[in-house]
């Protein structure tokens, strides 16, 4: 599809619906007593017309929503929440600066294990395996599964999809040098062990 432009005098919500999408904005549902109500937490984007920022991907964490967003200065990076608007509501961390679709990081899979939320990004090099602890500087690529560049030159990239929290141990399919399969840590008999994810399972 290529690019729409907004008419004249035309808000962004409005633009946006004509366009078909209607994800402009994050909401909350609130339980007060078995009554359900609805209401706008943050518009993600209120200006320009090349970002949609479509929130997706939510998990919780220590009381925060972590979750795939967009706003008029970020591409699709990952942003949080606390249910408010203004500063409770916002960028958590830009995984791959740029602010152009072109430079998103894409966070995807979004999966609480511990006190961590682990999720797929991409960066410069490739799509990696990456985790939060809720703060910026706690947002870090947890490992390069498959590093360097293939034949052509083009970026490896792991892959990582299909994340679950299994008893407290990650497990998700991700590509290595050895090609792509199911990934997590070395299997144990003496209960739950942590969370070392990118580490391939023996049989």
């Amino acid at each position: 599809m290529g690019r729409v432009a907004r008419r004249t005098g035309e808000t962004p919500a409005e633009y946006y619906d004509r366009r078909g999408v209607l994800s402009t904005q994050l909401s909350k549902v609130v339980n007060n007593g078995g009554v359900f109500t609805a209401s706008l937490v943050e518009t993600l984007a209120s200006t320009g017309i090349d970002v949609i920022p479509n929130p997706a991907y939510f998990a919780e964490l220590n009381g925060i929503l972590i979750f795939t967003g967009a706003d008029n200065s970020n591409a699709y990076e990952l942003f949080r929440s606390d249910g408010t608007s203004g500063a409770g509501t916002g960028l958590l961390k830009d995984i791959y600066p740029g602010g152009v679709p072109a430079n998103s990081s894409n966070p995807a899979f979004l999966t609480k294990v511990g006190n961590i939320v682990l999720f797929a990004a991409t960066t410069a090099n490739g799509t990696e395996l990456w985790k939060t602890d809720g703060t910026n500087l706690g947002t870090v690529l947890v490992k390069d599964l498959f590093p360097g560049t293939d034949i052509n030159g083009f970026q490896n990239n792991g892959n990582p999809t299909n994340l679950v929290n299994f008893n407290g141990t990650l497990f998700f399919n991700g590509c290595d040098a050895n090609g792509c399969e199911i990934l997590g840590p070395p299997p144990r008999t003496d209960g739950p062990r942590p969370v070392t994810p990118g580490t391939r399972p023996t049989p």
